[in-house]
């Protein structure tokens, strides 16, 4: 299996290299990107985390991941100077994953990108599997007992974050941020159109043993109903 790759976007070059080395040291492949022109370029070959800076000589990170979240499943760690509450908030807000200020400590850098790294569970490639059913996120593929099912970026980021927490509540909310769709008044209603289409995907064989089901509070449950 391929070293998880860790893309770097950050414009001082002595932290983007003491993170690389030590994210290197941990076992990944590290790419450093020192302007955001650069990190949409790097973008384009799978990326399984990204360490995004929020100030950056051509743009902010936040506008960036706002941008990238649709289309890039990684998770997003925000690595910033910006310690006030209100920046913290707008971070979770365009979707980032987790929020760390500098400076800190590159142990607690480790951990924090261990755990996004098992909570999107890219360990395992950025494959996620509740068989018969399996999502590749880096590939963008979905296959339900062997057979492709064409699904959009969107609704693999919706369909991963349920099945990670199957036969759990997950609140509107929670997805929003997922997608970054921060205070969209379409939101709910963009999200129940994908998930109806993720719903109709799954369940289009009468044999599938999964469903989709709307709790009375607006969450989704993700679950098993065959075994």
């Amino acid at each position: 299996m391929r070293n998880a790759t860790a893309l770097i976007i950050e414009d001082d070059a002595d932290i983007a290299k003491v993170n690389a080395e030590y994210l290197e040291g941990l076992g990944f492949r590290a790419v450093i990107a020192d302007t955001l022109d650069q990190a949409r370029f790097f973008i384009e070959d799978p990326v399984d985390i990204i360490l995004l800076d929020v100030l950056l000589p051509d743009g902010d990170g936040f506008s960036f991941c706002e941008e990238i979240r649709g289309r890039v499943a990684a998770p997003i760690l925000f690595l910033t100077c910006k310690d006030d509450n209100i920046s913290v908030l707008q971070g979770f807000m365009k979707g980032g994953d987790d929020y760390l200020t500098k400076p800190y400590d590159i142990n607690v850098l480790g951990a924090r990108v261990k755990a996004l790294l098992k909570r999107a569970d890219i360990t395992s490639g950025g494959v996620i599997e509740t068989p018969p059913l399996r999502v590749d996120i880096l590939a963008g593929t979905v296959t339900l007992d062997g057979e492709s099912i064409l699904m959009t970026p969107k609704e693999i980021q919706i369909l991963s974050y349920l099945m990670l927490n199957i036969g759990k509540k997950v609140s509107v909310q929670a997805l929003k941020e997922r997608l970054g769709m921060g205070n969209d008044p379409g939101a709910v209603r963009t999200l129940a159109v994908h998930i109806a289409n993720i719903r109709k995907k799954l369940t289009a064989d009468a044999t599938s043993c999964f469903s989709i089901s709307g709790a009375k509070d607006g969450s989704y449950i993700f679950s098993r109903v065959k075994y």
